[in-house]
């Protein structure tokens, strides 16, 4: 996606959670919010949009990257919000935007369901898969929600029939569980 698509989907999503749906967005819109790191940087071209350019060149610094908070959307405004200045709203327009998938960490999500320690509890102590690094083990439990496929998942990388998590995933549950970017799969 390119700097304007992404600032219009996320102009699109938080208009829906601020000022149309109160709150309201899809299960993928909120997956988008959730799953992605968004930037934002002032650059020659854009320091001049909008309506506030001298605060944001008083505040922030041309071609440094930022990273988004928040944004506040109504019908006739589109602030945002940067996790480096909490107390300060900026205008959208003022920004490129790019943004990158969120790492996740699978370990933290293992203890959001009682039942995933255990499964991963099971799995990492069996002699034969214990060998497997516990963070694919702790992406297996997380990523197919039964112990017989986790425990499937973990036996193929330890066995060496696939060489990273996302395609052991695939084979044992199929493509719609894949949430890994090739990066983060190792």
């Amino acid at each position: 996606m390119n700097t304007r698509e992404i600032r219009d989907k996320l102009i699109g999503i938080y208009f829906m959670k601020c000022y149309y749906g109160f709150g309201a967005v899809t299960k993928e819109e909120d997956d988008y919010l959730k799953d992605n790191v968004f930037k934002v940087k002032i650059t020659d071209a854009t320091k001049n949009n909008g309506y506030s350019a001298a605060k944001i060149l008083d505040t922030l610094e041309l071609n440094k990257e930022y990273t988004l908070d928040r944004m506040s959307v109504g019908q006739s405004y589109s602030d945002l919000v940067l996790e480096e200045f909490p107390e300060l709203t900026f205008n959208t327009v003022n920004f490129e935007y790019s943004m990158e998938k969120r790492k996740r960490n699978f370990i933290a999500e293992l203890e959001l369901e009682p039942h995933y320690i255990t499964y991963f509890n099971r799995i990492s102590s069996d002699p034969e898969l214990c060998e497997v690094d516990v963070e694919l083990i702790a992406q297996a439990v997380v990523d197919t929600f039964t112990f017989d496929d986790a425990k499937d998942v973990v036996k193929l990388l330890y066995e060496g029939d696939f060489d990273n998590i996302d395609d052991a995933l695939n084979f044992v549950t199929g493509p719609s569980t894949i949430t890994t970017t090739d990066e983060e799969s190792g």
